[in-house]
């Protein structure tokens, strides 16, 4: 499960869009989106949860988090959230911090030089961006539809 955090909905569809990232030290410096894998027993949202707590330091309520985008990559069932529109703002302000010791959140672009062509996961993240316009649809309509 991933977590895409964009810094404003507004305006993607003519300006590079900011996206919460973190570089993963012991993937030589690759970029990804903050999550993980789900442990035994939890659900998605819980996973993406404690997988941003830990990576970022951020505390995101349940109810903050929508469902955007989904898809099979090398035989596993990827998992992206986003924050509902209504918490952006208040989730945005609170602070960033390392807390692991081989993982460094980063605010960096959301495009394909700045991001996709450096991050880890190159077809999924492509996928994400390829679509952001429709994941911004939903997001500002906050119907919760998946892509």
């Amino acid at each position: 499960v991933t977590l895409l955090l964009l810094d404003s909905y507004d305006g993607v569809e003519w300006r590079d869009p900011k996206v919460l990232a973190v570089k993963r030290l012991k993937s030589n410096g690759k970029l990804g989106l903050p999550g993980g894998k789900v442990n035994s027993g939890e659900t998605l949202k819980e996973a993406i949860i404690r997988e941003v707590k830990e990576e970022c330091n951020l505390s995101i309520p349940k109810e903050a988090l929508v469902k955007v985008y989904a898809c099979i990559v090398s035989g596993f069932y990827c998992t992206t959230f986003a924050i509902k529109k209504e918490y952006l703002d208040t989730i945005k302000k609170r602070r960033v911090k390392q807390m692991e010791e081989d993982i460094v959140p980063i605010w960096v672009k959301f495009n394909t030089y700045d991001f996709v062509m450096k991050s880890e996961f190159r077809e999924y993240n492509d996928g994400l961006l390829k679509n952001l316009d429709k994941i911004v649809k939903v997001l500002n309509n906050e119907k919760g539809e998946t892509l």
